[in-house]
């Protein structure tokens, strides 16, 4: 008797929640969108290439989004649901780590300007 209530509740409860995690999702791709975008401002150093894959990451989330909505839309609801709550929250920290992972990119070393310190060692050395 448990498990039959505890599936309806599950399922009830994910009913619930869905639609506000489907819109926080959303708000949090659109703004993890727009800070790897301005990382340029802060970070020249990161380029296209390092961008790129976090962006597709990001657009691939908003697809599945949609197409699990859509799916969801047309499932009965006294039937499991296409995708939990807790399913997406996860994708959606995946996102989260793809920025942390671009934000932690760290800055270059410039070049050591061997040839002075040859020429003056040289110059030390031998004159």
């Amino acid at each position: 008797m448990y498990s039959i209530t505890s599936d309806i509740t599950h399922r009830l409860d994910e009913n619930k929640k869905r639609p506000a995690a489907i819109e926080n999702a959303l708000t949090k791709l659109t703004e993890f969108q727009k800070k790897i975008n301005d990382l340029n401002k802060s970070m020249p150093w990161v380029n296209e290439t390092h961008k790129t894959p976090a962006l597709n990451e990001i657009e691939k989330l908003r697809e599945w989004i949609a197409e699990k909505t859509k799916l969801q839309v047309e499932k009965p609801k006294y039937e499991d649901p296409v995708f939990t709550v807790g399913t997406l929250e996860y994708k959606v920290k995946d996102i989260k780590e793809s920025y942390i992972n671009l934000k932690n990119i760290k800055k270059p070393k410039e070049a050591k300007k061997v040839f002075f310190f040859f020429f003056f060692f040289f110059f030390f050395f031998f004159f």
